[in-house]
């Protein structure tokens, strides 16, 4: 299924977002609004290596023109969400999701639902409740400031137990651990897995590097408290 959905993808890619790609590059440097693609290939793989099923949801926070959100309900036929505020980022995802429904259509093909917002993930209302039932949030936080950083751990604390977080920098620092003096810290909600991507898995570098997938496991707090008494 893979293979059908980079092809189907692809064809919607070239014809929506190719040809306005240069307005995508029109950003501040070096602000939270960078734009970034992770390419298909390692979106699958990381679809794979989750195990993301139809039964579940996906939410990329930051998605941009709207790839992943339509790979995700391709590829595995899960609920799919995305949020977006670059307004021409997120126009182009809305003109890629009309596309997509008539591609679907045209190869008698079905997917999981697909619902794109467009604003400040930090402020939309709905955003917070979405994430209380999705199983796997994707965010791209290779660009983003420790304010945005943190900001996005305190919005964590909703997920539910279990819910995977993927994201191409660490929430958690190098050797963190839990203290007396951390210990109400949300960052401590994660359970934090470093693993590699190859090359050709960004669109910013061919070089490889590295991502990140975070579980919320309260039983972290749970077992570090129990240890004190």
């Amino acid at each position: 299924m893979a293979t059908v959905a980079h092809e189907i993808l692809s064809h919607i890619y070239s014809r929506i977002v190719s040809p306005q790609v240069k307005e995508l590059r029109k950003y501040t440097a070096f602000s939270n609004n960078v734009y970034g693609e992770l390419l298909p290939a390692f979106v699958s793989r990381i679809f794979n290596e989750l195990e993301l099923s139809s039964h579940q949801v996906f939410f990329d926070l930051g998605s941009g023109v709207g790839n992943c959100v339509l790979q995700a309900a391709l590829e595995t036929g899960c609920e799919s969400y995305g949020c977006e505020i670059m307004e021409n980022a997120a126009e182009l995802a809305d003109k890629q999701a009309v596309e997509f429904q008539e591609r679907l259509k045209l190869w008698g093909i079905k997917a999981g639902s697909v619902k794109l917002i467009t604003g400040d993930f930090l402020k939309i209302e709905e955003i917070g409740e979405i994430l209380k039932k999705t199983n796997l949030v994707l965010v791209n936080n290779y660009a983003f400031d420790a304010e945005l950083n943190g900001n996005l751990i305190n919005m964590f604390l909703d997920l539910r137990e279990g819910t995977k977080i993927v994201s191409l920098k660490s929430f958690v620092p190098p050797g963190h651990n839990i203290t007396a003096h951390n210990v109400e810290s949300p960052i401590n909600l994660l359970k934090v897995d470093e693993r590699e991507f190859f090359t050709g898995s960004v669109s910013w570098t061919d070089a490889p590097g590295k991502y990140y997938i975070s579980t919320i496991d309260r039983s972290r707090i749970t077992k570090f408290l129990n240890s004190q008494e």
